[in-house]
Parts: C-alpha cells; structure tokens; sequence
C-alpha cells in the first residue's frame, strides 16, 4: 500500500530485536535502559507472528526503540503513517510500584504521557490531520459490548475468549486528539478495540481482520468526528 508503520515500545531496541528472534511462549525480557521496568511476555506476543519473527531485517526496519521517534517527528516526510507506542509495564500504570522504586500507577502513567504527547502534537504530521488515541488494553473483569460473545463462527473468527476469561476485556476509556476533533467532545456509543481496529483500517483504505469485519462492530463515527 505504500504506507509505512512502526510498532514503538518504549524500551530499548536490543530488547525488541532479541523479541524478534526469541518465538518462546515463557520469555520474560529484563529491565530497559529507560529505567522504566520489565517488558511483559504478554505484551511481547503482539509481535510474535511467524511472518515478523521469521524475517530479522523486517523486525530491524519497523520494531524500534522509541528513541528515533523525535527525529521520525521533525518532518512530515519522515513520520511513519501509523506508530503503535506500547510503554512498558511501569510506564503504562500496570505495576504499582515499579521494580525501579518509580511510585507507578496511574501518576507514571501520566509522566509517559505528559512527555511524549506534546512531542507527538507539535509533529508537522499530527498538525496535518493526524490523529492520537490513548487507550488500554484491559478493565478489571470481562464485560463486552457491540456483540462481542465466546465460542468461533464465521462472524467471530478472533479466538474462543477474545477477553481474559470471557468475550470481553471490560471497560475501559480512549482519549482522542485531532486537529480533525472538536475540542471537548465526548461519545457515549459504545466501542471497542475492534471498532478501533476498523476505524484504522478504514483510515488506510484496508480490508477488515478478524473480529473488525464483524457485521455489528461499527468504526468511530460522527459522534467523534463530527
């Protein structure tokens, strides 16, 4: 498509490429030079598909450190199209403290952000119509929305329990930030990860994978656009 991506995690690129080249289930990689805490196996997973593990130089040209990232944001010409940024377990609020002595939580959370996401939004690229979402990945129990159930067929093709011990991961907020959104709008449809997913796809002009292609999962509309 002619569309360039990169999957950021906020730790230091040995450890990404050592993901790449280690398909085990049990690994569990150690601290980064950020300082910020281990990189979960769960997290690791998401790059952990044979046609990414399999080919060394196409995990060097798109997985990287997040250290590249600022001079990727000088100019539109070198901004990846899509960046997906995953901080690592102190720097997303999951560990309560942090393994650094970092407090944790929600307040590191919030330093992450508060860091990087002006950084993102003073980007020639962002201010062309660019777009920000700041999500997670779970709730606290397994409640599910926009038809989401347990059990594969033809219009469920995800996995039996697309949530952590249901059909869903439980609620969970999004913030997004676009020259594109009014300031101070909110939505009270119901969305998940999956109508994220579509609305990307939608975005790039792409087919629907999976659970996006769902009859009843619908993209991000008027309600956040408007």
């Amino acid at each position: 498509m002619g569309r360039t991506w990169r999957w950021v995690p906020a730790v230091a690129l040995a450890l990404v490429l050592a993901a790449c080249t280690n398909s085990g289930s049990g690994t569990r990689v150690g601290a980064g030079v950020t300082g910020s805490g281990p990189v979960a196996t769960a997290v690791l997973r998401t790059i952990r598909h044979v046609w990414v593990i399999g080919n060394q130089e196409f995990c060097a040209a798109h997985l990287l450190s997040i250290r590249p990232l600022p001079g990727d944001l000088a100019r539109a010409s070198t901004t990846p199209a899509f960046s997906l940024i995953v901080p690592n377990l102190c720097n997303d609020g999951h560990d309560s403290p942090c393994v650094t002595g970092a407090p944790g939580g929600l307040a590191q959370a919030n330093r992450f952000l508060s860091q990087w996401v002006p950084k993102i939004m003073d980007a020639p690229a962002y201010q062309d119509g660019g777009l920000i979402v700041i999500t997670f990945d779970e709730g606290s129990d397994t409640a599910a929305c926009c038809g989401e159930t347990s059990g594969l067929s033809p219009d469920h093709p995800n996995v039996p329990e697309p949530g952590k011990n249901g059909p869903g991961g439980g609620r969970v907020g999004a913030v997004l930030l676009s020259p594109l959104i009014r300031p101070g709008t909110v939505s009270t449809v119901d969305y998940n990860h999956y109508s994220l997913l579509r609305t990307v796809e939608d975005i790039f002009g792409l087919p629907h994978l999976g659970d996006a292609a769902m009859p009843q999962v619908r993209s991000f509309g008027s309600d956040v656009f408007g």
